[in-house]
């Protein structure tokens, strides 16, 4: 066979491989019904260690650490079409933030939330409201959308094929517990496949890519790149697993202690990791075909896409 036979085979080939022999549109939509139930368990770490340097001499270093932790059960109550529209939310009572920095006690600070069982609602104009006295604070408005939106945060906003990207800037801002209003960010999401479980359970596979900048309240800057996937069951619409790391970078200029007392600007410069990991694992179904199968996660972990 010539080099030009050969290439005029191998290159249709190649373009359809490209482009992936599924051209199937998948759809992400929540299929959920009242009483089903999951366990859950959210977590986002971060560390940054580095220097102070003033007049090109380190004149300290710092170590940053934080954690924190949300796990419990919740329940569908009411569905419309699908969509969760009442849950009950039992929040364990070890849910909450732990934080410590160089040449301080570590600090423990619970959820709002933490070692309580509430419902919440979305009322027909978007809004949610809870049984718990102190859901009108904007913060706990907040936390308490973020259950409602914990799956659909990650869905494309239209029908995808394998390979298709899609922004997910501004819903995964609002799912990154770390991250406040000011500080900024740049999501894109890759379908990467579809594959039918031993179970007859639909899995997506969804790749995520970050760029981040935050800043602390001393004046800390942190940027990074963080990628992750995301592994969904198109069956339920519940994400069953998400995983996200990355390295940080952290720079700015601080007042410091001086070596006598005094106060001096120095400019710091560190580096460090951030992540974050999310599981789901059904508990209860009222109807085994729209319920992952808990073997899932273990399966899917060693997935080289």
């Amino acid at each position: 066979m010539s080099r030009r036979i050969l290439l005029a085979f191998l290159i249709p080939f190649l373009a359809s491989t490209a482009h992936g022999a599924d051209d199937t549109l998948y759809e992400f939509k929540q299929h959920l019904k009242e009483g089903q139930e999951c366990a859950f368990l959210l977590s986002e770490s971060f560390t940054v260690s580095g220097e102070f340097k003033f007049n090109g001499n380190v004149v300290g270093r710092m170590t940053r650490d934080g954690a924190s932790q949300s796990k419990g059960r919740i329940k569908v109550l009411k569905s419309d079409n699908g969509v969760p529209t009442a849950e009950e939310l039992e929040i364990d009572k070890t849910s909450g933030w732990v934080f410590q920095k160089t040449g301080e006690a570590v600090k423990q600070q619970p959820f709002i939330l933490s070692g309580k069982t509430v419902t919440a609602r979305r009322d027909p104009f978007g809004g949610i409201t809870c049984d718990f006295d102190g859901a009108k604070d904007p913060k706990d408005a907040h936390l308490l959308r973020s259950w409602f939106n914990r799956d659909t945060d990650f869905y494309p906003d239209h029908p995808v094929r394998i390979g298709d990207k899609w922004e997910v800037t501004a819903k995964l801002h609002r799912h990154l517990g770390t991250l406040t209003v000011d500080d900024q960010i740049v999501a894109v999401s890759k379908l990467v496949s579809v594959h039918r479980s031993a179970h007859g359970h639909d899995l997506a596979r969804v790749n995520i890519s970050i760029a981040m900048m935050s800043k602390s309240k001393d004046g800390m800057l942190i940027d990074g790149t963080l990628d992750g996937q995301a592994q969904i069951d198109l069956g339920s619409g519940r994400v069953l697993r998400f995983d996200l790391a990355g390295p940080v970078e952290g720079s700015g200029a601080m007042d410091v202690v001086g070596r006598y007392g005094s106060h001096i600007v120095a400019a710091f410069a560190g580096a460090g990791t951030f992540e974050v990991h999310q599981l789901c694992r059904p508990i209860a179904s009222t109807s085994p075909q729209t319920q992952p199968s808990q073997d899932i996660t273990a399966n899917s972990a060693a997935d080289p896409n």
